[in-house]
C-alpha cells in the first residue's frame, strides 16, 4: 500500500511524525513541497520478468506520451531490479546515495514497490511506491531511493534532459542509514 511518512528536520528518527495512507492527501502533501504524485490505471500487460526495455516502453506508450507531453519528459528508460541482479549491491549503494538532478525526473512503478526519500526544508519525506504510482521531483531536490534488501520492481524513469540519470548530482551527505529501510516501512520488520 502506498505511503507518505514525514520525519521532522531536527534529525533522524525511527518513527515518523505522521503516515498517511488515503492517495488524494498524500498527492496533496506533496503538493504543497512542490513534488508531484498520481495514481495512474495502468493497462493490464503480462510481461516476463526479462522483457527487453524497449518492450516495457510499448507496452506503456500511451500514458508515457501523455506524461512526456504534460511535464515536458525527453527520455524514458527502464528499470527492472531483482534480487537475482548482478550489479544488485553496486545498485543498491548508488541508489541510496542522495542525490539531485538539474531537471525535472519522474517515476512511474509498473511492478512492484520501492521507496523514495525527498528532503525539503521542513524534513525528510518517505513516499513507499507501488504498481500505479507516479512521482515526479522538480529539479533540485535532492533524495535517495530504496529497492530493498530482496527488491523486485520495474518502474519507467522519466526525464526532462536527454542525458537522463546520468545528470544525477551527489550531495555528498549518506542519510540512507539514519531512516527506516523500505521493509520497515512497508511493516516486514
Amino acid at each position: 500500500m502506498t505511503q507518505l511518512s514525514f520525519y521532522p528536520a531536527a534529525g533522524p528518527s525511527d518513527e515518523p511524525a505522521y503516515v498517511i495512507r488515503d492517495p488524494e492527501a498524500i498527492r496533496g502533501r506533496l503538493a504543497a513541497i512542490d513534488v508531484r504524485y498520481e495514481r495512474l490505471a495502468l493497462p493490464s500487460v503480462e510481461m516476463e520478468p526479462d522483457a527487453l526495455q524497449d518492450e516495457v516502453i510499448e507496452a506503456y506508450r500511451e500514458t508515457l506520451d501523455g506524461l512526456m507531453q504534460d511535464h515536458g519528459f525527453v527520455a524514458v528508460d527502464v528499470l527492472c531490479v531483482t534480487a537475482a541482479h548482478p550489479n544488485l549491491a553496486r545498485l543498491r549503494e548508488e541508489f541510496t546515495s542522495e542525490h539531485w538532478h538539474r531537471n525535472r525526473e519522474g517515476r512511474l512503478f509498473v511492478d512492484g514497490r520501492g521507496l523514495f526519500y525527498i528532503r525539503r526544508d521542513d524534513g525528510i519525506y518517505a513516499l513507499l511506491c507501488e504498481r500505479g504510482d507516479l512521482v515526479c521531483l522538480p529539479a533540485g531536490v535532492s533524495h535517495w531511493f530504496d529497492m530493498g534488501e530482496r527488491p523486485a520492481f520495474r518502474s519507467i524513469r522519466l526525464f526532462a534532459d536527454a542525458e537522463g540519470w546520468g545528470g544525477a548530482v551527489p550531495t555528498g551527505r549518506d542519510p540512507a542509514e539514519h531512516f527506516p529501510t523500505l521493509e520497515r516501512q512497508a511493516g516486514e520488520r
